[in-house]
């Protein structure tokens, strides 16, 4: 009868071969291959199990402080309760671009049409307008790709989002980069019409009006 190896047999260093290294153990030979030998390889497999334990409920109390205080703020609520978690979240709220209001619905929808644009003035004194897209004057596809333009130019002026004001005017005056002359200034400059109430039926053309928020002189890095 013809036997298998025996656990002895297994244990027996490697032959060496004339002319090369000296012989390795087998528990040598995975150690040089990268795999971990038996304690090592326990530990890196505690390591793994309490990792996974941990991600589910960080993943989870992630997921659950999102849905919460996004409803928190979409409340259509103004009251002490709400108040203080929308303070506190609304920096980070508005960095990840979640910030959102009630500014088209009842009771007290937005009572203004507005839209911005700059005025930049070159270095020889000549006037150019720069309009960011307005919706109403775009195409159907057009209006898909460049919509959260809106809502850009609608937070822009306000004075909370003041620190968004010189990257706006950098990015215009590098609109005229490869004009023959440089811009000198950027003024960003709002125009609004009030929206008249409803039950005023009147069909008169909206008196509209414009204020300048922001003057940036170009500087020479801004064009490159």
């Amino acid at each position: 009868m013809i036997s298998g190896p025996t656990n002895s047999d297994a244990a027996q260093p490697i032959p060496a071969v004339p002319g090369g290294p000296p012989p390795l153990s087998s528990g040598s030979s995975r150690l040089q291959a990268g795999v971990p030998s038996g304690p090592r390889q326990d530990r890196l497999s505690q390591v793994r199990v309490q990792l996974h334990k941990l991600t589910w409920p960080l993943v989870t109390l992630f997921i659950l402080f999102h849905l919460v205080f996004i409803a928190v703020w979409a409340l259509p609520l103004s009251n002490s309760l709400t108040h203080l978690p929308r303070k506190l979240i609304r920096p980070y709220f508005s960095w990840l671009g979640l910030h959102q209001e009630w500014a088209l619905f009842a009771p007290n929808p937005i009572a203004a049409n507005s839209y911005v644009n700059a005025q930049v003035t070159l270095e020889n004194g000549d006037l150019r307008t720069w309009d960011f897209p307005q919706l109403e004057k775009l195409g159907f596809k057009e209006r898909y790709s460049k919509a959260r333009y809106r809502k850009y130019v609608g937070w822009l002026y306000r004075r909370g989002f003041n620190y968004a004001w010189p990257d706006a005017a950098r990015y215009i005056a590098r609109q005229f980069k490869d004009s023959a002359i440089r811009p000198r200034t950027v003024k960003l400059i709002r125009h609004w019409a009030l929206i008249p109430p409803i039950t005023l039926a009147d069909d008169s053309q909206p008196i509209w009006r414009s204020t300048v928020f922001f003057v940036y002189q170009v500087q020479p890095g801004d064009l490159q």
